[in-house]
């Protein structure tokens, strides 16, 4: 097998195994991945999870947006829901458009 999880391999009991999946696009169509432990932030009034619609939600009303707008609207969102709470992991997001 030439592919493995991104992630600590020691922790693997057996390789784990992937296909491939094939997708139509548009030219104007973003992608964007996230790491899991951004939507793990616990905050908000009842120091809840921030939840993947969450983030969602301000990168679907900044679309139009240039990627660093978007970029702004999103972590502004996620400081708004953190407030004084500390950040308890690493929080990735990766946008980008292919030609």
């Amino acid at each position: 097998m030439s592919r493995f999880a991104i992630a600590n391999r020691s922790i693997w009991v057996k390789e784990s195994e992937f296909s491939n999946h094939t997708i139509q696009y548009n030219n104007t169509d973003q992608f964007y991945l996230s790491t899991d432990e951004y939507a793990d932030q616990y905050s908000g009034p009842l120091n809840k999870k921030y939840k993947s619609k969450q983030l969602l939600e301000p990168l679907n009303n900044a679309v139009p947006s240039t990627f660093s707008m978007q970029n702004q609207k999103v972590h502004s969102e996620l400081l708004k829901w953190k407030g004084e709470n500390e950040q308890i992991d690493d929080v990735t997001v990766f946008g980008f458009k292919y030609p």
